[in-house]
């Protein structure tokens, strides 16, 4: 079952109404109907009452699975969410030094645990960084 049908239930299930829902998620009634199917076949269980006007309540299994949905999109938002903070924080930093290479290098060297990169191959011979690479003392 796809994270994006489990939020389908839930705003149907919100709702109370597949036509409300539907246009809540800008999708076709037709196939939220049949997701709907699809998870109750899933499931093996009823998870709504339909009632006339394509109204529906959740019978007491859907409640429960409901319940559960919730904690479980919850849980995989937090997740993705984490895991998109830590690639953010471990992303590296990448940066073209003009003359003020040399001192900018050093800067970077004395933030304890970032390390600087040696530039190699072809990127290396693009740019002229001798400037970088000279210590006279200044």
């Amino acid at each position: 079952m796809r994270i994006e049908t489990l939020r389908e239930f839930i705003a149907v299930a919100l709702c109370q109404s597949l036509t409300k829902a539907s246009r809540e998620l800008f999708v076709a009634q037709s196939t939220l109907s049949a997701h709907m199917a699809s998870i109750e076949k899933d499931l093996g269980f009823s998870v709504f009452d339909h009632r006339p006007g394509n109204a529906v309540s959740l019978t007491d299994a859907g409640w429960d699975f409901f319940q559960s949905a919730q904690r479980i999109v919850e849980m995989y938002d937090e997740a993705v969410a984490q895991g998109r903070r830590d690639t953010k924080a471990s992303a590296p930093l990448r940066i073209i030094a003009g003359s003020f290479g040399k001192e900018l290098m050093q800067a970077l060297d004395a933030i304890q645990g970032f390390e600087t990169v040696a530039l190699e191959g072809e990127f290396k011979a693009l740019f002229d960084f001798s400037q970088l690479a000279k210590d006279d003392g200044d």
